[in-house]
């Protein structure tokens, strides 16, 4: 395990890190921002910018309040930017939709799906090019 709270793990996979969402909700913005902050200190740029990312945000639960899109805003960019390769797993095509609008709305260029298969696969792919 490279990373374990609450709220997400971060595991080695075959040739990725797996950074998976749990479903257990932050209970305020400041738990958020603490929790991307701790996440910057362990994977900074320089080492993220070597790694590839499956972000897996099935069980993520949404927070539609004011307070917590702010925090959002501002974790979004530490936390998705900056990886080699990145894709985000979504539960439903609503998810990747709405997902493909933040990322690129943000400049997060991402593969952004349903099919765990394929997430894979993206990150795998060209390793020698």
């Amino acid at each position: 395990m490279l990373f374990e709270s609450p709220y997400n793990i971060i595991e080695q996979a075959d040739g990725f890190v797996r950074f998976v969402r749990l479903p257990v909700g932050y209970p305020d913005p400041a738990a958020m921002a603490e929790e991307a902050d701790a996440l910057q200190e362990r994977f900074p740029p320089a080492r993220r910018a070597r790694m590839r990312c499956l972000r897996d945000l099935r069980a993520a639960r949404g927070n539609n309040s004011a307070a917590f899109e702010a925090a959002l805003k501002r974790t979004r960019l530490q936390v998705f930017t900056g990886w080699e390769r990145l894709s985000a797993l979504m539960l439903s095509q609503s998810g990747v939709l709405h997902c493909k609008r933040l990322f690129g709305g943000l400049g997060i260029e991402a593969l952004v799906t349903t099919d765990e298969l394929a997430a894979a696969q993206y990150l795998r792919a060209d390793r020698s090019a």
